[in-house]
C-alpha cells in the first residue's frame, strides 16, 4: 500500500511540475531573455547614422519592455510622424512573430529622444496593436 501511495505521489509531482512549466509560462524568464536578444540586435541597429543609441530594458517591476533609440543631432531636427512609427514597428514585429510574446501580457514602450535624451515622443504596443 505504501508503494501505491509513494507511485501516485510521485505521478502527481511530475503532472504539477509539467503543468507549471508549460501551463504558467516563467514571464520574468521570459521578459530578460527578450530584453537580450534586443540589445543584441541593437549592436546592428546602431550603425545607422540617424541613431545615436538603442537599447532596451524592463520597465520596472510590470511586464514591459522598453525600446529606447535616441536620434542624432541631424535625425534630431527632421519631422517625425509617431502614428507611422509605430505602424512600421508593429508590422516588423508581427514579422517577428511576437504573438505568443504579447499573448502572455508583455507589452513594449517604445521611447525616441533627441540628441540631448530628451523625450520627442513616446507609444505602448500591447496585442491588441497585433491583432489589428
Amino acid at each position: 500500500m505504501k508503494g501505491i501511495i509513494a507511485l501516485v505521489s510521485a505521478i502527481l509531482v511530475v503532472i504539477v511540475l509539467f503543468i507549471g512549466k508549460y501551463m504558467f509560462p516563467d514571464v520574468d524568464g521570459i521578459i530578460q531573455t527578450q530584453v537580450k536578444n534586443i540589445n543584441a540586435t541593437f549592436v546592428q541597429v546602431k550603425t545607422d547614422p540617424d541613431i545615436m543609441d538603442a537599447r532596451s530594458y524592463r520597465d520596472g517591476d510590470t511586464k514591459g519592455i522598453v525600446l529606447e533609440y535616441r536620434y542624432s543631432k541631424r535625425a534630431s531636427e527632421r519631422e517625425f510622424d509617431p502614428d507611422d512609427l509605430k505602424k512600421n514597428l508593429v508590422e516588423g514585429l508581427k514579422e517577428e512573430n511576437v504573438a505568443d510574446i504579447v499573448n502572455l501580457g508583455i507589452y513594449f514602450v517604445v521611447i525616441y529622444k533627441n540628441y540631448k535624451n530628451q523625450e520627442i515622443f513616446k507609444f505602448t504596443i500591447k496585442a491588441e496593436d497585433l491583432k489589428a
